[in-house]
């Protein structure tokens, strides 16, 4: 079977789990930061994305397997009742459509506009998975 390595973090916390950044503080203890050697221009750090909600991740940005459209993929983490994001970026994306895990267009896809750098997302009910087209 092999040698396996696991990590285990005992977190302690006041108040409830979602206000104390459990998931945050998992998530970086799952995925650290890796620090790789080279030079960066100075303006290297940026933020490409941004979501209005804590509890709605940002779990994949990828090329669409069919163009170069960029995938982003969204869900609702804390179980909490259906609320409304906003999905924003600095990128120049001027189209943002619904699509299923295949990146097939999904029927209400006509109904996302994106305006002002961003684009209003449907009501994402608890643990909904959302995956976007913007292009």
């Amino acid at each position: 079977m092999g040698d396996h390595t696991f990590t285990y973090c005992i977190l302690p916390y006041a108040g409830t789990w979602q206000a104390a950044g459990v998931l945050q503080a998992a998530q970086a203890l799952n995925a650290p930061l890796r620090l790789l050697p080279g030079a960066a221009p100075e303006a290297a750090a940026h933020c490409y994305f941004a979501v209005s909600s804590p509890a709605v991740v940002l779990d994949c940005v990828k090329l669409a397997e069919d163009s170069d459209d960029v995938i982003v993929r969204l869900y609702e983490a804390y179980g909490s009742r259906p609320q409304r994001v906003r999905l924003s970026s600095s990128l120049p994306f001027t189209r943002a459509a619904r699509v299923n895990v295949l990146e097939e267009t999904h029927p209400d896809s006509a109904a996302l506009t994106w305006a002002s750098g961003g684009v209003e997302l449907p009501e994402l009910r608890p643990l909904q998975i959302l995956t976007l087209r913007l292009a």
